[in-house]
């Protein structure tokens, strides 16, 4: 048995004394830290459960009063959604939606000033959701339904079967053919970009962002304060491209025609040199539309449509293109007009004119292909075939400042359409210099409002949801006098703009009329609405919509000073209700009932 001195336990006491003290101070900072999570989790504010059903919902309200340009609305039903950051996500994700909305009321989105007009205020049990109006609501209503009129004119240059990129580049054409630099009041919102056909940066951004997003392409609006521009960002199967519109706007003799791709779809690389003394930080910009971290994007490094390519190089030197059945049609840089994907695959040649023939141009009007050989305008269809001769210049047209005949021989260059529907074209000498103007009258019998047909035939949507319709494949003149009818109101109504609101279940046939032509729309209608009355704050389970596919339990809103009595079919407070069974079909208009507290 071993023997333990004194200088051996006070050893060992030393040791266990350590350790205790050890274990003890563990100990206690385990309940510190428990404490300080224990308080943050109990005490600071927690964002109720809200799931992305619920959150959809919500936008497709905000969304409605925002085109609606409602000043002010009760919106108890959403007052657990509308708290916290899901609830400001979802209102910025209602004003991305509504673009067409924040530039009638003439607010800049590109800044983001869009949250100095609208706000979803929660104090108790209200919610309320606010707009500051800066004018009338006539005046908004005005201001609304030409945007969207003009958004319909821009949407028709749009075909059937073009992939996203061809519907990008289309509208790219369209608004930098139909537009002029120019400032006046409304040119930074878009507004006067659609309607008036003027702008500047911004306002080119905004409207190119408004189009293709109804689109359903992804398009945001990109500011560089210091640089005072602003472009585009445009998704493209997962990448991200450049396109600034303001560098394909013509000036000058050159108003009414794309004078650069340059900037359009194109990747890093290409979007520095087409903006001289940019730089890498330039490019992300200091804000933008749709609140994206650009740095986190994938920027495309290449264009969509490659520099070496031969439709590049060939709409490069002349700028006029169009589209058909798939392929874009352009003149080459050898003189012969040829068509490609967009991406610049597939290409083969349409037509090559004999050795002493030069193309000046070509364009399509109304399905008919004009193209212009020296100073002769042709007719001619898709295949290459001239079917006949339009126009031959004649001398007295142009001017020249020469006596020789060599250089007094006139040249057609592009071509443009007049507000009359009349086209025009430029008359040049060999030097490409502007000599003189024209204008030819078609027969446009059976063509003047194209091919129209509607975005979609067939239309599923939820009771309680929009759809916006839209013709494409037709004229300018075709998309001003569309007409919107709906057989059956009750089940889907349609707006003087093509904007579909599902309101029961059943089926409905949505009609464009132009002129002789009615295009139309299967709609139908499945689910049905849940409207609330005088529920206090409401839960955010209680659904404004539901599909009928499932039983929906209700939920008890909460009131202060009240006690929840049960949901009512009837304002007499006769019929309780507690669940609505799978199955149903039919809308219903519940009122809570409610006994204030002792």
């Amino acid at each position: 048995m071993a023997i333990l001195s004194d200088n051996d336990n006070n050893e060992n006491r030393k040791k266990r004394g350590g350790t205790q003290m050890k274990k003890r101070f563990w100990t206690l900072f385990l309940i510190a830290v428990c404490c300080f999570f224990g308080l943050f989790l109990f005490h600071s504010p927690v964002e109720a459960r809200v799931t992305s059903e619920q959150k959809k919902e919500y936008v497709n309200a905000l969304s409605q009063l925002m085109k609606d340009g409602v000043e002010s609305k009760k919106m108890d039903l959403y007052s657990r959604i509308a708290r916290g950051t899901s609830g400001k996500n979802a209102l910025q994700q209602a004003a991305i939606q509504n673009r067409a909305a924040l530039m009638a009321e003439g607010i800049d989105f590109l800044d983001g000033s869009w949250v100095n007009y609208y706000s979803v205020a929660v104090s108790g049990d209200r919610t309320v959701f606010n707009s500051t109006k800066m004018m009338s609501r006539k005046t908004f209503r005005r201001r609304y339904q030409k945007i969207m009129q003009a958004l319909g004119e821009v949407l028709s240059c749009v075909e059937p079967g073009m992939a996203d990129a061809d519907k990008a580049m289309a509208v790219y054409y369209y608004l930098a053919k139909n537009t002029v630099y120019e400032e006046t009041k409304d040119c930074h919102t878009g507004y006067d970009v659609l309607v008036n056909h003027t702008g500047v940066c911004d306002g080119f951004a905004n409207a190119y962002a408004l189009a293709l997003n109804t689109l359903g392409i992804r398009c945001a609006v990109v500011s560089n304060y210091s640089r005072d521009h602003s472009w585009n960002l445009v998704c493209l199967d997962g990448k991200w491209y450049f396109c600034d519109l303001t560098n394909g706007i013509g000036t000058g003799d050159h108003e009414g025609m794309v004078v650069s791709y340059a900037s359009c779809l194109v990747g890093v690389s290409s979007f520095l040199s087409a903006h001289p003394g940019y730089t890498l930080k330039d490019i992300y910009g200091e804000g933008n539309s749709d609140g994206l971290n650009i740095h986190r994007l994938v920027l495309a490094q290449s264009d969509y449509i490659p520099l070496r390519s031969g439709i590049r190089t060939g709409i490069a030197e002349k700028s006029c293109m169009f589209y058909q059945k798939g392929y874009w049609y352009w003149i080459s840089t050898g003189n012969m007009l040829k068509k490609s994907k967009l991406d610049g695959s597939h290409e083969t040649t349409v037509y090559a004119p004999a050795d002493d023939k030069h193309i000046g141009w070509a364009e399509e009007f109304n399905e008919m292909v004009f193209i212009s050989l020296n100073d002769t305008i042709y007719r001619m269809d898709y295949k290459g075939n001239l079917k006949e001769q339009v126009r031959q210049v004649s001398p007295l047209e142009y001017k020249h400042g020469v006596t020789s005949y060599f250089w007094q021989i006139a040249y057609v260059g592009r071509f443009y359409r007049n507000s009359d529907n009349t086209i025009g074209y430029y008359i040049t000498d060999m030097t490409g210099a502007k000599r003189g103007t024209g204008r030819i009258s078609v027969n446009y019998a059976g063509k003047q409002y194209g091919k129209p047909k509607l975005s979609s035939r067939k239309v599923k949507i939820r009771a309680g949801y929009q759809k916006q319709l839209y013709v494409v494949r037709t004229t300018p003149a075709g998309a001003r006098r569309i007409q919107w009818r709906s057989s059956n109101s009750g089940v889907a109504e349609v707006d003087a703009n093509g904007c579909v609101t599902a309101k029961k279940k059943g089926t409905a046939t949505i009609t464009a009329v132009i002129g002789n032509k009615k295009l139309k729309c299967t709609v139908k209608v499945n689910g049905y609405t849940i409207t609330y009355k005088k529920a206090g704050m409401n839960s955010a389970d209680n659904v404004a919509t539901a599909s009928g596919k499932k039983e929906i339990t209700l939920e008890d809103p909460v009131k202060k000073g009240y006690v929840f009595e049960g949901w009512y079919t009837d304002k007499a407070y006769k019929n309780q209700i507690t669940v609505i069974k799978k199955g149903n079909s039919r809308n219903y208009t519940l009122y809570a009932k409610w006994k204030k507290e002792k």
